[in-house]
């Protein structure tokens, strides 16, 4: 077993009150204060915890605290890293759990040994290598606390310091349905009713009615002056026991806080491409980030993938949830479609790296295309689900199978009726395995990421890889992850039918009652 192993063990028992013991951690007070050199300010000190970086500056006399939600019975990941700086270099670096008032120690030396009173079972002493650590789990409603300190020449110190919060999860429910779309909302018009649906099909309140729709009921104002009023079909979801939380307006930071989340044991979350590119404030009334992109953006708390982490199931779906993501991370001068771990995107950290597992290279494109079922080797392991339940494709609409909108009623048949699609895929294998044994001394090595759909498109250049589309982790690391980078609102009925009854009866075990008795809880979805 490593050393490092071996700390995250010892912290493991501190942690869960095994011992009593707290370490105290001294503020090192040095001599010279750390400053700038040769013109350039002293690097600060990165943290990231689980895949959130936060930085403090190089000032021996200031500690930033920072205080962080984590799921119970979770590990969380530590990793902390200083730029290079020949002018402060060589940097050494220590941590601590519950230590004893952090911040307030006593001070020592800024010498080579480690500082009196230091407990070598609760923490790390100054190291110039071991830049992470793993502790937990953690009971929910404990709390915590974790330092991180580096030092260098000329009187160089940083630190940090978390505040740990551990939320257990309640799963009391079983379905929530985030939407992270911007399709445009209603205007309203005259004698109560409003204006008919203009541009790209769907509309805000489309997608509503093509998602969530008790079904048997008359389109209110639709068509205008009919005499009979059409009858709404079900949506994709009705049947289901679901919850709905809309994020546009949603300024709040986190958007969808994590005590939200566990609340459910299943979470489906939408975003399209469009809405992925936008880049102004939550708050902002025109064009505001995605919740996703928001807490995938550098130094915010990604509540769904802590949700994740303490095992809840996830389904991604739409074309825009990797750019949500990743764009953040971009500058705003490239344009590239494509993104990949040599280029530094699909790195740990990243939303899709660690809780996805797209780790090889992902590109995103608008084009004509078809999506067909890819089993690839046919997994098989315990617990698998019958996969040849899946469509076959998933077929555009067309007007033998999707009547148009009564709402759009003299409008060209393009609005409805799509000839391109906006997909996101992998371009190079991305196979990922795990030990499955859990036991200490055995070894069982699987695979743990399965494809499910693969894209075939004239748009591109011939490729010998697979263009997947759609794929299932059902790994250790984290809670099951769907993962559709398409809008399947885009596509059929019937096949979107059938794939969210795959996912939520097959994959999750749901069960659906007839339409359209079944009850929708709903919050408001547009403010």
């Amino acid at each position: 077993m490593s050393r490092l192993a071996m700390a995250a063990l010892a912290l493991l028992t501190l942690g869960t009150g095994c011992s009593s013991r707290r370490a105290p951690l001294a503020v090192v007070e040095p001599a010279v204060q750390a400053g700038p050199a040769r013109g350039r300010p002293a690097p600060g000190l990165t943290v990231v915890v689980q895949g959130r970086a936060y930085t403090a500056p190089a000032d021996a006399a200031s500690d930033r605290e920072l205080f962080i939600e984590v799921p119970a019975n979770s590990r969380v990941n530590l990793n902390w890293f200083v730029p290079p700086d020949s002018a402060f270099a060589p940097f050494e670096f220590r941590w601590a759990l519950d230590p004893e008032e952090p911040g307030r120690g006593r001070g020592v030396d800024h010498g080579r040994d480690d500082p009196p009173g230091l407990d070598p079972h609760a923490s790390g002493g100054w190291s110039p290598i071991v830049s992470s650590i793993t502790i937990g789990p953690f009971a929910g409603g404990e709390t915590h606390v974790v330092v991180i300190e580096v030092r260098g020449r000329r009187g160089y110190h940083a630190s940090v310091t978390f505040h740990i919060q551990v939320v257990q999860s309640s799963f009391k429910k079983d379905l929530l349905i985030v939407d992270d779309t911007r399709f445009p909302g209603d205007e309203l018009g005259v004698g109560g009713c409003v204006r008919a649906p203009a541009g790209p099909w769907p509309t805000a309140a489309e997608l509503d009615t093509f998602l969530y729709a008790r079904g048997g009921t008359p389109w209110r104002c639709y068509p205008p002056g009919a005499a009979t009023p059409a009858i709404t079909p079900p949506g994709l979801f009705a049947g289901y026991s679901f919850d709905t939380i809309g994020t546009l307006g949603r300024d709040a930071d986190p958007p969808i806080p994590l005590a939200v989340l566990n609340q459910y044991r299943h979470v489906v979350w939408l975003a399209d491409v469009i809405a992925a590119h936008n880049r102004r404030p939550p708050g902002d009334l025109d064009s505001p980030i995605t919740a996703l992109g928001w807490m995938s953006s550098p130094g915010q708390e990604n509540t769904l993938a802590e949700y994740s982490r303490g095992g809840g199931d996830v389904w991604l779906i739409g074309s825009g949830i990797a750019s949500a993501t990743l764009l953040p991370w971009r500058d705003p001068g490239t344009n590239s479609p494509t993104w990949s771990s040599d280029a530094g995107d699909l790195v740990p950290g990243r939303f899709l790296y660690d809780i996805v597992h797209w780790r090889s290279e992902l590109q995103a494109i608008h084009a004509a295309g078809f999506v067909l079922r890819e089993l690839g080797r046919s997994p098989s392991w315990p617990g698998a689900p019958d996969y040849t339940r899946l469509p076959l494709t998933m077929r555009g609409k067309s007007s033998a199978l999707d009547p148009f909108p009564p709402g759009r009623t003299g409008q060209g048949s393009s609005v409805y009726y799509n000839t391109t699609f906006a997909f996101e895929f992998l371009t190079l294998p991305n196979a990922i395995t795990e030990d499955l044994d859990p036991s200490p001394h055995g070894h069982d090595e699987q695979s743990v990421l399965d494809s499910l759909y693969k894209l075939t498109t004239f748009a591109l250049p011939a490729s010998p890889e697979k263009r997947i589309l759609m794929t299932y982790y059902h790994g250790r690391e984290n809670g099951p992850v769907v993962y559709s980078g398409f809008d399947i609102w885009d596509f059929t009925s019937s096949d979107a039918q059938a794939l969210v009854n795959f996912v939520l009866q097959d994959l999750w075990g749901l069960q659906r009652s007839p339409a359209p008795e079944a009850l929708v809880r709903a919050t408001p979805r547009r403010p």
